[in-house]
């Protein structure tokens, strides 16, 4: 009788051990089951498949399923005003591509998936950017998407796919960047980042696109207007030297030098009243540039004396000009 229940006890830790190990080997087949994506998105798509395309404009010549092939460019000139968009097209979404190979619980997370950038001057790989991916984007994108729309230079300040990416190529490879033309080449693929032992693990690339960026002048001069600061329109140093030390930094806490502050205006400009034709004060217009933890910007002010008695006050009320917006600019604009 005892050697019959035995039997029985080991037939049934048997079947519980082996419907365990069913259970356990479909949980890792569906975790490794490949999720349906929105595949092949437009002709286009399938005509760039696993490349990248360039434009100026992001809308609608970018729009995902209606792109406007004419629009695309492989030039740009280097400038303050210039854009340089992209879209990606890939046979795959990021999640798919790399999941399969990934091991671990972390690996079914799309929030450890990325998207990852190599770019090229004149052949040269660039391996000094530290910033070298994105992966804050919806984890269903990563999941289902096959092709990415982002920037890689705007004179406007944003966030967009591999606009820090290539801010960095700028602010670390100007000695590369001579006048003349240059053949840009920019490289996208995916990467697993394992949250716990932070190990990457980069897969093949998976679109690739070219471009030239033509330039016309030195890249970074502090005095020239589109991408820096531009020049002194009123030459008075002794009112910039007043400006710089009346100027209270803001919750950054960079204090300027007279090599970050502009006069814009060709002198003060009186203002009075409007009925009694009184003096009231005078006000000048300036730019001043600083630094802060997201980067180096342009601010524009109104700079204001008040009129007291016979004379115009030495004191200096700094207002933001709210008719032109604060700028990014490269930090090789600052205290050159």
């Amino acid at each position: 009788m005892q050697l019959k229940l035995t039997r029985e006890n080991n037939q049934k830790m048997k079947r519980t051990l082996l419907i365990a190990l069913l259970i356990c080997i479909g949980n890792n087949i569906n975790a490794q089951k490949k999720i349906e994506t929105e595949g092949i998105t437009s002709p286009t798509h399938q005509k760039y498949l696993n490349k990248i395309v360039f434009s100026s404009d992001f809308d609608p010549t970018l729009s995902k399923s209606n792109e406007i092939e004419a629009n695309f460019k492989s030039e740009f000139e280097m400038n303050a005003a210039s854009k340089i968009n992209f879209r990606a097209y890939f046979d795959n979404s990021i999640y798919n591509y790399l999941r399969p190979i990934i091991k671990g619980k972390t690996a079914n997370d799309p929030y450890n998936y990325a998207l990852g950038f190599n770019f090229y001057i004149d052949n040269t790989l660039l391996d000094k950017i530290t910033s070298n991916y994105d992966k804050e984007f919806p984890d269903v994108q990563k999941q289902t998407w096959t092709t990415y729309r982002g920037t890689l230079k705007t004179s406007e300040i944003g966030k967009n796919l591999g606009q820090k990416q290539f801010k960095e190529v700028l602010d670390n490879y100007t000695d590369l960047l001579s006048k003349g033309k240059h053949k840009i080449k920019v490289e996208i693929y995916p990467l697993f980042i394992n949250p716990d032992s932070k190990e990457i693990i980069k897969g093949n690339t998976i679109a690739s696109g070219e471009f030239t960026l033509d330039i016309k002048n030195a890249v970074f001069n502090a005095d020239d207007e589109n991408l820096c600061l531009g020049k002194n329109i009123m030459k008075d140093s002794n009112l910039i030297q007043k400006i710089v030390k009346t100027y209270k930094p803001d919750e950054t806490g960079f204090k300027i030098t007279s090599n970050e502050v502009r006069l814009l205006s060709e002198s003060w400009k009186t203002e009075r009243n409007k009925y009694s034709g009184a003096i009231e004060r005078r006000s000048l217009y300036i730019l001043i540039a600083y630094k802060n933890k997201s980067g180096c910007f342009k601010k524009y002010y109104n700079v204001y004396q008040e009129y007291i008695g016979s004379k115009f006050s030495d004191e200096m009320k700094f207002e933001m000009n709210l008719g032109e917006p604060t700028k990014e600019i490269n930090c090789k604009c600052i205290n050159q």
